[in-house]
């Protein structure tokens, strides 16, 4: 829940931002610029119990955050659904709050993934004749 002069509506590739009476404020911001939504309270937020989130996004010059939305009352879900919106667009629904940290190695192609098991293979026969060979030698021991 925002204010009654500012509004956040949230879709699958953008938060469309609009603020003020006197000064207005209208941005679309795109979600896969997204970096991070910082939660903030400070004193006088915290005596009214209001919360106040910052969206950061790439490319915003370290000028501070891209939009501030103020007095957010439910402002863990609103965190949750712009984070969970981005990673769904960025990172194809992968981590569900959080930056994907899955490292994946895949080979390009089915013939590429035959040297490597091949290479992998070879690599475990060796390993076994050099424990056989060095087990023999203790028994002869």
């Amino acid at each position: 829940m925002l204010t009654k002069n500012q509004s956040c509506v949230i879709d699958d590739h953008r938060i469309h931002f609009k603020r003020g009476w006197l000064n207005k404020e209208d941005k679309l911001i795109p979600l896969d610029r997204v970096q991070d939504v910082n939660v903030k309270q400070g004193l006088l937020s915290r005596i009214l119990g209001v919360y106040h989130l910052d969206i950061q996004t790439a490319g915003a010059g370290g000028a501070g955050a891209e939009a501030t939305l103020i007095a957010v009352k439910d402002f863990e879900a609103t965190r949750r659904i712009i984070i969970s919106k981005r990673d769904a667009l960025v990172h194809g629904g992968v981590g569900g709050g959080g930056v994907d940290t899955t490292i994946r190695n895949v080979p390009s192609s089915t013939n590429q993934m035959q040297i490597d098991i091949t290479a992998l293979k070879d690599s475990v026969l060796r390993i076994e004749q050099i424990l056989k060979s060095e087990i023999g030698k203790r028994g002869t021991a």
